[in-house]
């Protein structure tokens, strides 16, 4: 019996989750090509979709068509635990792993595909705790091509590592990073296949990742009986584990939060404390960073760092209104005996005095978030479309729920491109920023905050200029899904 191939648990990897819908009668151009979708009469099982690929000749194109045919059915594999799923053809199977890193391989069931002496397959999965910006910085130096397929965007990155050549498409889901790995090269050429043979393992990989779905909150870590710090001196809070503590050291421009176990003020304390304090300049204390990047995070441009050093230091600063900024940075090295402190991170926002703020509740969309009482929603708001204004009647917010694209997918909003990625109500979806025109009018600067949701697109609005304020990012910060 031929012994299945080990790898070691440094190589990268990924999996996924189909959700197809199906639509009659319908064709949609993009980018030049033809696509055709039609329905499929009599199938009572929703968990097998009916779906073949064609993609040979998109490949360098950014996308896959898939033309609907009843005689190939797709079945889908769904991983409760890290929160995605995905699509494979009926005569494939999933085979589930107890690895550390890989959790599934793919392969044909009539098929078995050799290399080197063992047998290898040309379809895995991987999963691991951390974000695809951070490891394809930390691993691949930024030498990533981003594509998208379906609705989800994928980083692409080939390695080579035990004589093997693999190609790799992460994404996050959660607090983990996602990835789908093929070694279809090696095997091609190890087992003697045709070309036809390579086009069909190809189309293959092409239409689960495709295929993929994600549930971006079912793994999220658990912060619902978290404790909250409140620095009212400065104007923000930051939420930390109920076994961690804070502490003000010296006074309020100084604190720290500390795993369980140590002692603030101490040098193993300090060692392992997200520190958090109010500088008048990036670099003041010291730290001598590398590498600055300008990052939005909530709406707010933050400088973040890093110190190489014994320990490397990763250094955020986020303006404040008087021109200094609050500066927060813990051990790089540490982080990954201490997961938490992404999360912690996560949680840092602004903050107002909202005591006399109003609750806006939208049940027929299960939504709410808080707002300030100056600001009044107008007569012509509906369900779908909701409008805030000031005082006078200046334009601030817009709420609009709506289908932007027949696959509900974040390519666009009101047909203007994303300018990056954001969280919602503890979803990620992508943030818009642009100036609408119609008939020679020009409309108000717009920075739009849109994610996915019950199978259409939901946006907040912030209308007057390409800056969040502090009024906004609070209300942004208040929104929540109610189902």
């Amino acid at each position: 019996m031929a012994k299945k191939k080990t790898r070691k648990t440094n190589k990268p990897g990924f999996s996924s989750i189909i959700a197809l819908s199906v639509v009659i009668g319908l064709s949609v151009i993009v980018g030049g090509g033809m696509y055709f979708f039609t329905t499929i009469e009599g199938i009572e099982d929703r968990s097998i979709v009916p779906v073949t690929v064609d993609s040979r000749s998109n490949t360098n194109k950014g996308y896959n068509t898939f033309e609907v045919n009843p005689l190939d059915y797709w079945e889908t594999y769904t991983n409760e635990e890290y929160g995605f799923g995905l699509s494979f053809p009926q005569d494939w199977e999933v085979v589930e792993l107890d690895g550390a890193q890989i959790i599934a391989q793919l392969k044909p069931k009539k098929e078995t595909y050799f290399f080197e002496g063992s047998e290898a397959y040309p379809i895995y999965i991987t999963v691991e705790e951390g974000s695809t910006e951070q490891y394809i910085k930390d691993v691949y130096d930024n030498k990533a091509t981003e594509i998208t397929h379906g609705t989800v965007d994928y980083s692409i990155v080939s390695a080579e590592a035990d004589n093997v050549s693999s190609m790799s498409y992460f994404t996050d889901v959660g607090i983990y990073r996602l990835g789908i790995t093929n070694d279809i090269t090696d095997i091609v050429i190890a087992n003697g296949l045709t070309e036809e043979e390579e086009d069909e393992l190809q189309d293959v990989l092409d239409g689960i990742l495709s295929s993929v779905t994600l549930n971006n909150t079912s793994n999220s870590m658990d912060t619902s009986d978290w404790e909250t710090y409140t620095n009212e001196e400065y104007g923000y809070s930051i939420q930390y584990p109920t076994d961690w503590v804070s502490s003000e050291l010296i006074s309020t421009k100084h604190v720290q939060v500390i795993p369980t176990g140590y002692e603030p003020g101490t040098s193993g304390g300090t060692a392992r404390a997200l520190t958090i304090k109010k500088v008048e300049n990036i670099g003041e204390g010291g730290i001598v960073v590398d590498g600055p990047e300008t990052v939005e995070i909530d709406g707010i441009s933050v400088v973040k760092q890093t110190e190489v050093g014994i320990v490397d230091i990763l250094v955020s600063y986020y303006p404040v209104d008087d021109g200094g900024y609050i500066q927060l940075y813990w051990g790089k090295s540490l982080n990954d005996n201490y997961p938490e402190y992404e999360q912690i991170l996560s949680t840092f926002q602004f903050t107002t005095d909202t005591s006399d703020w109003l609750t806006y509740m939208n049940n027929a969309h299960g939504y709410t978030f808080q707002y300030p009482p100056e600001y009044d929603i107008i007569e012509m708001s509906t369900n779908e479309d909701v409008y805030f204004v000031y005082k006078e009647g200046k334009s601030v917010l817009d709420i609009h729920y709506r289908l932007e694209t027949i696959d509900g997918s974040l390519s666009t909003w009101f047909d203007h491109a994303s300018s990056g990625d954001i969280t919602m109500g503890g979803r990620i979806g992508k943030k818009y920023t642009y100036q609408p025109s119609d008939a020679g009018q020009t409309g108000s600067k717009t920075i739009a905050y849109v994610v996915q949701h019950q199978g259409k697109l939901l946006g907040l609005e912030f209308l007057g200029d390409y800056e969040m304020s502090v009024i906004e990012n609070q209300i942004l910060s208040t929104f929540q899904f109610t189902e």
